[in-house]
């Protein structure tokens, strides 16, 4: 089975240049080739949702094989305008699917609060200011103290998105922030 290692440091110390680093671990299942972008893509545009079950298993057995002790499950947020258009948000039908096969449970404690530019339009120093400030916790954010948390996405560009929520989830008292994706693109060392 594939999986890729994204990032496996301690925060503060991937090479991310100035910025600090608040995931413990990163994975993906596949590479971001014309494959992987032909999933992702008919999942989150042509609605084929039914492949999302069995990407699900194989995010789960790659978490099961890393060994993460995870207490909560944690969709990364779109915005609801978005998610109204589209009608789902494709890491929440993924985290729902891993939370069903793991019986760890999904938190739903991120909103994407604030408007910002559409990420894939920007140069990659750009991503990581684009989303400062973009997420937030729910009210009762009581849940994730303490709490060793997986984030779910579909592709890892820069990282920017997924460190942002990871910011904010310890900030908020979690312990431990992991995360695991669809696919990821080759990365570029950022000054």
């Amino acid at each position: 089975m594939y999986s890729n290692i994204i990032q496996e440091d301690e925060p503060g110390s991937h090479s991310m240049g100035n910025r600090e680093w608040y995931l413990n671990g990163c994975v993906s299942i596949h590479p971001y080739t014309d494959v992987m972008e032909k999933v992702i893509q008919s999942i989150k545009y042509d609605r084929m949702i039914s492949l999302v079950p069995a990407i699900s298993n194989i995010m789960n057995e790659i978490i099961c094989i890393k060994g993460w002790e995870i207490d909560g499950i944690v969709p990364v947020p779109m915005k609801r305008s978005k998610k109204v258009k589209r009608g789902f948000n494709q890491s929440e039908l993924l985290s729902n699917n891993i939370s069903k096969a793991s019986a760890i449970p999904c938190m739903n404690v991120l909103n994407e609060k604030s408007y910002s530019m559409i990420q894939k339009s920007l140069q990659i120093n750009e991503r990581f200011i684009n989303v400062l400030g973009r997420f937030s916790i729910k009210p009762d954010n009581a849940v994730i103290k303490g709490k060793n948390l997986l984030l779910v996405d579909d592709v890892y560009t820069t990282g920017a998105t997924l460190n942002e929520c990871a910011r904010v989830l310890k900030s908020n008292g979690a312990d431990k922030v992991y995360a695991i994706v669809m696919g990821d693109t080759p990365r570029k060392k950022i000054e």
